[in-house]
């Protein structure tokens, strides 16, 4: 009797655990961490025509707020702050130094396939971003080569665009954790910026073969996170 009681309610604490973590019609919060893949391209028009393509990954820190509709379907969103990617990159004798930073809001549904404690799952909806960088673009002068005139060019753009994404999660307690893939439909391009020309001598004056115009163009940021989450 002892023992058949004892399964009973080894059951029940395992049910209530399970309960507790897929609390239905309630919010949640998670914090995650990962990292972000940025993809920047940078046309220098005529006279020069030089083209550059960047990658580099950074560190990003992502909030969510959910709510859980039921155990197949809840509602998302969040807050991406991703850090400098840095890249130094060339083009012929030319140089390119980049600094991107990548900021976004996003709202999604999520659908969840429940396996025990452990779930998969699938993400999409809507997410505007907001990239800014800076970038110096050193080119030879073409009287003295030894001189490599630096030109500046800073600015931001801001797209909305769409985000869909997967990954699995383990439900313990009132909580969970999850990885996840993202992946985005962003094309956050900027045209015909006015770059600032400095030059090693220290002379601010467009030195000849420099564009008089540039095209930067960042496109479809993707992101790993693992997110550690809390139901309330």
């Amino acid at each position: 009797m002892r023992k058949i009681l004892f399964v009973i309610l080894a059951g029940s604490g395992l049910f209530a655990t399970q309960a507790s973590a897929q609390d239905y019609g309630k919010v949640y919060i998670g914090l995650g961490v990962g990292k972000t893949t940025l993809k920047t391209n940078l046309d220098l028009g005529a006279p020069a025509n030089l083209d550059f393509a960047t990658k580099g990954q950074a560190s990003t820190v992502h909030v969510l707020l959910g709510y859980t509709v039921n155990k197949n379907l809840s509602f998302e969103g969040g807050l991406t702050s991703t850090g400098n990617t840095k890249n130094n990159t060339s083009s012929g004798t030319s140089t390119l130094k980049t600094e991107t930073d990548f900021r976004s809001i996003e709202l999604v549904a999520k659908g969840t396939l429940p396996l025990g404690k452990f779930e998969l799952f699938a993400r999409g909806g809507a997410i505007f971003g907001d990239t800014s960088y800076e970038m110096i673009v050193e080119i030879p002068d073409p009287i003295q080569p030894a001189i490599r005139n630096a030109n500046k060019i800073a600015d931001n753009s801001q797209k909305t665009g769409l985000i869909v994404g997967a990954g699995a999660g383990y439900n313990f307690g009132r909580g969970a954790i999850r990885l996840q893939y993202d992946i985005t439909k962003l094309d956050m391009k900027t045209s015909n910026i006015q770059p600032l020309f400095t030059s090693d001598d220290g002379v601010f004056t467009p030195p000849p073969g420099t564009p008089v115009s540039t095209n930067v163009d960042t496109k479809n940021p993707k992101r790993l996170m693992l997110t550690v989450s809390a139901y309330f």
